[in-house]
């Protein structure tokens, strides 16, 4: 018997709004062309705009408000600075995306002018699927200033502790696109200084920077070279709450990753002048590719900010202080947990001028140093060969053999196995394995893939083979099944009693962790491993069973159940808007032994159709808590302990869930139970009186009977309402 993680990717439906109009610019088009006659021009790309332009001009740009979409064709746009001046909403951004990916090229003239190729003054903008360049005759003197960027989310106000709180606007998205800076002289690629952005799947010959903004993500990104300050992916000015993951840097030359910066004006904190506040730079890859010894990844002017699951090649870690507001502002509590640092040449693992000078309360353990000197001391050492897949090709997973799977330690982030890695790739683990009695020639295998799904790929899966008896079965064919299972199928049926197992090795399977948009950790192998033979058609059943709800804040035993201590199984409660609260659910196994099965939350909102909880808000206006670390809130995957009625003797110990992409997998023999705790908010405009059933599904969206269904009912004032 055993619990636990699996992950799903939740596929969330967008409802297009019926006002929403999709306009199209093409070289074949006419600015002369009106709005109506360009939401036309599907057929006839004559209709359609000429240029991109700007909101507020005749270009395709000025036709759009919110929920609308700008398509652009295919060639070679030559422009000056395309702004937005017109926001989107939550529900109905504004966006401008390539016809077909990287074919529609904006070669921008605005460099000359020390200008973005894109300016965002506007909430809620998407650009997706556009290459950019400089124009090679373009010049911005010797220096480039702060606006000039490939693409500039600009804010409304400057956010500060003593007011506004917020940058005004807010929420620019930029995605799956090329930056190439043939001047050298851009001060970034991408300049986001908006609460809330999203940069995602880009390739940048530059840089990207986050500014004084809270909740922005950086992920799946390439950045290939670095700025005309010689930095590539950092975050600064007060940065709270943003986040940069799975993100390949090639650093050239100034600094790699980096948590801070030097500013010198528009801090969040001026009084402190710290630069990253509780910030996380983790599962990202950094190499540096110049001589000596570079700043390859480390914090500038920090507080609270942590370095996870990193890999550096060939370049130190480094602890700086900023000195551009205020002098040698130094690193409060940083953190440096599971990286690895691999050396082809032998060099220092830090830079030591400044490692221990400018630092208050550092934190370092679980980190592998390898061939290199002046290793930090650390409570859980290592220094071994990491043994990547392909390191001289730039494939920095992990190998079978490789000491650092398992090894290092739960920082909150999903994991497969009984630890994480060292690093920044997640193996994928095997989880269980059955034929069942309704497909005798199908082999169902689960694998625990928390941190990437889905395996990849969905069909023409290699690798795989099956035994009956020790007897080797003809593979027919091999697909995977919902998210993080491959279905085996043979050409026979297997028979009633026999003993099943299958192996794996040498495919094609892999997570999805498209490290930098590029590299995914391969499934290592396995070897015969027994799978369950379902056929002789035992009558197994899970149960949904009994609930609870507890207070949001306390210890996974130690929250209290609402709507009182002591408080029966089973009952019901009421929430304010924004409210937080904790739903324990207990799963029982009844009729037979159950095969391992991954199970969703789903909720229903005012009796309607039921939709898997979410990781952001949406119309439904609910969603997981999120995995960040919370005072007094139990990390995602602490294992639970039986808190609601018992029902069987045999009780299996389950997870804390608060995340949709980490979910309970339980392996159960007839007649035991489990429980997990999931942890949920509510958005701050639920309206009164709507109610949220729960229920779970298993992981193919099978369902479970359900003898006891949890509500929530929001409510605007009442004692004791989370």
């Amino acid at each position: 018997m055993m619990i636990q993680l699996l992950v799903v990717i939740l596929l969330t439906i967008s409802v297009t709004p019926v006002w929403a109009t999709t306009y199209y610019t093409d070289k074949s088009g006419s600015d002369a062309n009106s709005c109506a006659t360009a939401a036309t021009a599907s057929s006839d790309r004559t209709k359609a705009k000429l240029t991109i332009g700007r909101s507020t001009g005749s270009g395709g740009t000025g036709c759009l408000v919110a929920g609308d979409t700008l398509i652009v064709g295919d060639g070679t746009y030559t422009e000056g600075e395309i702004v937005f001046e017109t926001s989107g909403t939550a529900q109905n951004p504004i966006t401008i995306q390539a016809e077909n990916q990287l074919s529609a090229i904006v070669d921008t003239t605005s460099h000359a002018q020390c200008s973005p190729a894109f300016s965002m003054y506007a909430s809620y903008i998407t650009i997706d699927g556009l290459a950019v360049t400089t124009n090679a005759g373009s010049s911005c003197g010797s220096r480039p200033t702060s606006g000039n960027a490939f693409v500039r989310c600009w804010n409304s106000q400057i956010p500060t502790t003593s007011g506004p709180s917020t940058t005004g606007y807010t929420n620019c998205t930029v995605r799956n696109m090329t930056f190439a800076d043939a001047t050298s002289k851009k001060d970034t690629g991408i300049k986001v200084n908006q609460d809330n952005g999203l940069v995602e799947f880009n390739t940048v010959a530059s840089s990207i920077e986050t500014f004084n903004n809270t909740g922005t993500i950086v992920r799946y990104n390439t950045v290939t070279r670095g700025d005309a300050w010689g930095d590539h992916l950092y975050g600064k000015g007060g940065i709270r709450n943003n986040e940069f993951h799975h993100n390949y840097v090639a650093q050239q030359n100034g600094r790699g990753l980096m948590l801070g910066g030097n500013s010198s004006c528009c801090l969040w904190d001026p009084a402190t002048a710290y630069e990253c506040i509780g910030s996380s730079a983790h599962h990202n890859v950094v190499k540096y590719e110049g001589t000596g010894n570079a700043y390859t990844m480390g914090m500038t002017a920090s507080s609270g900010c942590v370095l996870y699951n990193n890999t550096v090649i060939d370049g130190a870690y480094f602890l700086s202080p900023s000195s551009s507001f205020l002098p040698n502002v130094t690193n409060l509590n940083p953190i440096f947990k599971n990286n690895i640092q691999f050396r082809n040449t032998s060099n220092a693992c830090v830079q030591t001028s400044e490692w221990t000078q400018y630092v208050t309360n550092l934190t370092i353990d679980y980190n592998n140093f390898y061939n290199c000197t002046s290793a930090p001391s650390q409570t859980h050492a290592f220094a071994a060969d990491p043994l990547f897949t392909n390191s001289a090709g730039g494939d920095y997973s992990l190998t079978a053999s490789s000491t650092m799977l398992n090894a290092g330690v739960n920082v909150g982030y999903a994991y497969n196995g009984s630890a994480p890695e060292i690093g920044a790739f997640e193996a994928l683990a095997f989880s269980s394995c059955q034929v069942a009695a309704g497909t005798p020639t199908v082999v169902n295998i689960t694998f625990e893939n928390n941190l990437n799904p889905p395996l990849l790929p969905a069909s023409s899966v290699t690798g795989f083979s099956a035994r009956e008896d020790t007897v080797a079965k003809t593979v027919s064919s091999v697909a995977r099944n919902g998210t993080n299972q491959m279905d085996v199928t043979v050409s026979s049926a297997f028979s009633s009693g026999t003993a099943i197992d299958f192996s794996y090795s040498g495919g094609n399977v892999t997570d999805s962790a498209l490290m930098g948009n590029t590299t995914n950790q391969p499934l290592l192998a396995l070897t015969n491993q027994t799978c369950a033979n379902n056929i002789s058609g035992v009558s197994y059943a899970w149960t949904q069973s009994r609930f609870a709800f507890y207070s949001f804040y306390g210890t996974e035993s130690g929250s209290t159940r609402l709507p009182a201590a002591g408080s029966a199984d089973n009952v019901n409660k009421k929430i304010v808007p924004g409210g937080k609260i904790a739903l324990r659910l207990k799963i029982n196994c009844t009729g037979g032994d159950c095969p391992g099965s991954g199970f969703l939350l789903q909720y229903s909102k005012n009796g309607g159709a039921y939709a898997y909880v979410p990781d952001a808000f949406d119309a439904g206006n609910i969603k997981f808590i999120g995995i960040g670390t919370i005072a007094n809130v139990p990390d995602q995957g602490t294992t639970t302990t039986e808190r609601l009625t018992s029902d069987y003797a045999s009780n299996v110990s389950g997870v804390v869930i608060r995340s949709s992409t980490a979910i309970p997998t339980f392996d159960f023999t007839q007649d035991s139970e489990g429980e997990a705790l999931f942890y949920l908010q509510l958005d701050t405009d639920a309206a009164e009186s709507d109610y949220y059933d729960f229920k779970l599904v298993q992981q193919d969206g099978t369902a479970i009977t359900v003898s006891q269904t949890p509500r929530l009912t929001v409510t605007l004032l009442g004692a004791g309402v989370p």
